[in-house]
């Protein structure tokens, strides 16, 4: 095949060449380089079927139906994006709840438009009969891709309003079932995002590595487990733990830490705010505060300024917190060393210092 000339190419060719760059890096597990490649495809070649396709496709996928959204309407207005351009719209439009559009985009008998009616129907509490000529496997295979998408994007909805409609689609009840935890991730996700929101307003200054590592805890906190959250800007981490019997309290807080109480204590900072709002609390009379109020077999979670810290705060080198660790009666089970975005480091260039200790039995 003889070779084409750069005057040869047109936009559309150039990101179409893209694209399948794009899916070689996708399919070596390469998504940090093919992100960027996508999006330059994308400008230099917007409304090209394939590729419009393709990035909604991903942004279904990932729970984006705006960014879906975005690459499908111009390759819809040029008219040539065939029956996969319009099915993929309609189905955009049914995540992001645009009934109107959806009807009006679902009437061929193609299967994904049959399939999508049935969504519909099923939403409005109604039955449609399907004509596919395809077999159950197909029909399943091709209605689970389309529930995976809608529950990424947050219309988990449809799970319960197909389970209701009394159909008897093949593989129905498998499909629902293994969305499940699809949907609870989905539920995760829009709590961590909330939090997120919530931490960033109350505590704009905080380190990015700050928010990871609660997150990363309250995500070892099993529902009811009787929790503290204890340290600087503690109510800003407090819709992680939602699923936890939680006691909320800053470090001015006059009233006593119940003893034995807890069975996770997450403490943000508290070695630095015990020194400075704490009435003069050490590294150890702050640790041995805590150790008391744990439960025995429950654990203590800490997360201290390091020494690379810019934020106007005291710092700590690891040994000290190592040595106030042991001072306390509190045995370390792990130590780590972070810097401000959350990515590990040597102990002595460390924004945030980690700890992971237990109650000593003597």
């Amino acid at each position: 095949m003889p070779l084409r000339t750069s005057l040869a190419y047109s936009p559309d060719d150039l990101g179409l060449d893209a694209l399948r760059l794009v899916e070689r890096l996708l399919d070596a597990g390469r998504a940090d380089e093919a992100e960027p490649l996508l999006l330059a495809a994308s400008r230099l070649a917007p409304g090209e079927p394939r590729l419009s396709a393709f990035i909604a496709e991903q942004a279904l996928s990932g729970g984006d139906p705006e960014r879906a959204l975005e690459a499908l309407i111009p390759a819809w207005e040029r008219g040539d994006g065939g029956e996969r351009i319009g099915w993929l719209l309609a189905l955009t439009a049914l995540a992001l709840r645009l009934d109107d559009v959806v009807d009006g985009l679902v009437e061929g008998e193609a299967a994904e438009h049959q399939l999508i009616r049935l969504l519909r129907a099923a939403e409005r509490g109604e039955r449609v009969a399907l004509d596919l000529d395809l077999v159950p496997r197909e029909i399943s295979w091709r209605l689970r891709t389309l529930l995976r998408w809608l529950v990424a994007c947050g219309r988990a909805d449809l799970l319960d309003a197909l389970a209701g409609a009394g159909l008897t689609l093949p593989g129905l009840d498998e499909i629902i079932e293994g969305l499940r935890p699809a949907r609870r991730a989905w539920a995760a996700r829009l709590s961590l995002q909330h939090a997120r929101a919530a931490f960033e307003a109350a505590w704009p200054s905080a380190p990015a590595g700050l928010f990871a590592w609660a997150w990363a805890c309250a995500r070892e906190v099993e529902p009811g487990a009787q929790t503290l959250l204890w340290g600087a800007g503690a109510a800003a981490l407090a819709p992680l733990l939602g699923h936890a019997d939680l006691t909320v309290m800053e470090i001015e807080d006059s009233a006593p830490l119940p003893s034995g109480r807890f069975e996770h204590i997450i403490a943000p900072l508290a070695l630095s705010e015990g020194l400075t709002r704490g009435e003069g609390l050490t590294p150890t009379l702050t640790l041995t505060r805590l150790r008391r109020a744990l439960r025995h077999g429950g654990q203590l979670v800490l997360c201290a300024a390091g020494p690379g810290l810019s934020a106007r705060l005291i710092r700590f080198e690891q040994s000290a917190v190592q040595a106030a660790t042991r001072s306390a009666g509190l045995i370390e089970l792990g130590m780590a060393a972070r810097r401000a975005d959350g990515c590990p480091c040597a102990p002595e260039a460390a924004d945030l210092l980690l700890l992971r200790a237990t109650k000593s039995l003597f």
